[in-house]
């Protein structure tokens, strides 16, 4: 059994979009692009999180949409959804739920990242 037999379920909105792409039958660009993910995607948390506790909506709003982008753009909903939220609210002015948002972020960035690194090292056959 390959060590993602039993992670695949995890995340299979994202692993519809992989084979969908056709990223699962290139081992080295899925390694590759699942890295500039999780890099990109850890530097806008880090604007995300500077934007919230400085109070600045606007940018709060650009680093949301920018994540939220990225995250669909490989099925990772459970990063999409509360972008999604954060966006929304900061484009109203809004902060309610902003910290159980990024903590939501910060814990499904981990996960994923995880799941993708193995994923990557393991594709499915």
């Amino acid at each position: 059994m390959a060590a993602n037999d039993g992670t695949a379920g995890t995340y299979p909105e994202v692993l519809d979009r992989l084979r969908e792409i056709g990223l699962l039958e290139e081992q080295t660009l899925l390694a590759e692009t699942s890295e500039l993910f999780l890099t990109d995607a850890a530097s806008t948390l880090n604007a995300i999180q500077e934007a919230f506790a400085s109070g600045d909506s606007g940018s709060l709003e650009r680093a949301a949409h920018r994540l939220k982008g990225a995250a669909l753009n490989l099925g990772v909903q459970s990063i999409a959804l509360p972008t999604k939220l954060l966006e929304e609210n900061a484009r109203r002015g809004e902060f309610a739920g902003g910290p159980e948002a990024i903590a939501t972020i910060e814990r499904e960035l981990a996960d994923v990242g995880r799941w993708l690194r193995d994923l990557a090292a393991h594709p499915p056959t």
